[in-house]
């Protein structure tokens, strides 16, 4: 999928994301059993978001994230669009609250 990234995300009426925002990521990506359970299979937790991107077609938004604790590395999540299934497992977007506090400074 072609992305382009976009300065900003607003995630509500009054709740923007941007470039060096910590944000706590849920809920994502997951297995679904064969007796029903349902098995995580994404990361959870603080994260400083580090690029915004947007599809060509304006349908989903990603954010690119850096973890903050032990988690190493840059990932890309999905947190807008369409939830999919295949094959057990459901490709849903991710739930993301911005983290108000130490780490945000008010511009």
């Amino acid at each position: 999928m072609k992305t382009r990234e976009v300065d900003e995300l607003r995630i509500s009426k009054r709740t923007t994301i941007r470039k060096g925002d910590v944000v706590k990521l849920r809920k994502g990506p997951f297995y679904r059993t064969t007796s029903g359970d349902e098995v995580l299979l994404s990361l959870r937790g603080s994260f400083v978001v580090v690029g915004v991107l947007q599809s060509f077609r304006g349908a989903s938004h990603f954010l690119e994230v850096v973890g903050l604790d032990d988690r190493a590395g840059t990932f890309t999540v999905l947190v807008s669009g369409k939830t999919s299934k295949r094959e057990g497992v459901v490709w849903r977007p991710f739930k993301v609250r911005k983290v108000r506090g130490l780490f945000n400074v008010k511009k």
